[in-house]
């Protein structure tokens, strides 16, 4: 995982001054993190092939930034308004991608593999805010 907070530190670094202004852009919450990246805020997401999880907010943690690692378009992330309507929108990440997302949104991660497939799917995560 050092590797990973190494790899954010440079991108970090070179993304300086690309900034688009806006205070809730996945960017923008990037660049202003104060670093140092730290491992202990860095780690791997396994959902089992078939598996989904229920829409829900993270409690300890604000922003993220996603990074496919493998398998990494055998879900679909969907964001929700609200617990009992249909999502707002889903994004499907590929292996070596990246996205920064608010977790204090209701979100929720479904497979499109069969349980038997044996394609399980594994991210990085960085937290980028706590709280």
């Amino acid at each position: 995982l050092s590797e990973v907070t190494d790899g954010l530190s440079l991108l970090h670094d070179k993304l300086q001054g690309t900034g688009t202004g806006t205070p809730n852009s996945g960017l923008d919450i990037f660049l202003n993190f104060k670093k140092p990246f730290k491992i202990n805020h860095c780690s791997i997401i396994k959902v089992m092939a078939g598996s989904s999880v229920k829409a829900h907010i993270d409690m300890e943690r604000h922003f993220a930034l996603n990074i496919g690692l493998k398998n990494s378009s055998s879900c679909i992330t969907y964001f929700h308004n609200r617990v009992d309507e249909p999502p707002e929108h889903g994004f499907q990440m590929t292996d070596g991608s990246v996205y920064i997302f608010n977790t204090k949104k209701l979100h929720s991660v479904v497979s499109n593999v069969p349980a038997d497939s044996g394609i399980d799917r594994y991210i990085i995560t960085y937290t980028l805010v706590w709280g």
